[in-house]
């Protein structure tokens, strides 16, 4: 599971359900270094290989040799391809596996179902949580309870604690902008509801969200165009962004990661 910070949150209850079938089983997931800081630690997770995927073009080749390296000696008994990109399908032809489990052909994009040598039935679409989930009943195991098991740890538990009690409203945290700018809604729009929110709603507004420059300049047009006075916490914590959702009274968001 090699894409965003999103995809590892459905993910979760995979593993989870894994977990709680076959208590005795191994999980081991690959996945890029961001997202991975969602998942360390996690009860059902038992190993991160870590895809680096900062470098690009020629580049990108190294990249994979990395991971290459570090499982040439390893076996594994099932891989659940849960995605169907060209990256992710090089990475389930580098795995040493006796099943190869992925979706079936009208879904596998990029070809990748030739990298599979087992595909879950076809089925119409559905929500990206649900079409996990087919994995899950093809191997006769139940998603429910569906549980996603996001830990945080006592010093960040500190840490927000520190960070809330400036503050004397319930907080509304603001994920400003998604990668995807037709996912993202105007600057005017948000600087209006946090105008609501302050001024009538008593609530204090938080700006959250990374470092990427689409996110920046949406969050500069924001502050320039609302009278009210939120805190700006973007930045590059992704653990710093999940303890402020979870003491978060309300949270508004487009389609994008720290939503799920």
């Amino acid at each position: 599971m090699l894409s965003g910070i999103g995809d590892a949150v459905h993910v979760l209850p995979v593993a989870n359900a894994l977990k709680r079938t076959w208590p005795e089983v191994r999980i081991s997931w690959i996945i890029q270094s961001l997202p991975g800081t969602l998942v360390n630690s996690h009860p059902a997770i038992d190993e991160l290989l870590v895809y680096h995927p900062q470098h690009r073009g020629t580049r990108t080749w190294a990249n994979f040799a990395e991971l290459g390296y570090l499982i040439k000696e390893r076996h594994f008994d099932l891989v659940l391809a849960l995605q169907v990109y060209l990256k992710a399908g090089i990475i389930t032809a580098l795995l040493s596996a006796r099943t190869k489990l992925g979706f079936d052909m009208a879904r596998a994009r990029d070809a990748n179902w030739l990298f599979t040598n087992q595909r879950i039935p076809p089925h119409l679409p559905q929500h990206v949580q649900d079409q996990y989930f087919e994995f899950l009943h093809h191997l006769a195991v139940d998603p429910e309870p569906v549980q996603w098991g996001i830990h945080i740890t006592d010093r960040e538990r500190e840490e927000q604690a520190s960070f809330f009690s400036t503050l004397d409203k319930p907080v509304c945290s603001i994920v400003v902008a998604t990668s995807k700018p037709h996912k993202n809604w105007t600057a005017e729009g948000y600087a209006r509801v946090i105008d609501e929110l302050e001024f009538v709603h008593q609530l204090k507004p938080v700006l959250i969200g990374g470092p990427s420059p689409i996110e920046r300049n949406m969050a500069n047009r924001i502050l320039d165009l609302t009278n009210a006075h939120p805190i700006d916490a973007l930045g590059d914590n992704l653990r710093r962004l999940i303890y402020i959702l979870d003491g978060s009274a309300l949270a508004i968001s487009p389609d994008t990661g720290p939503l799920h």
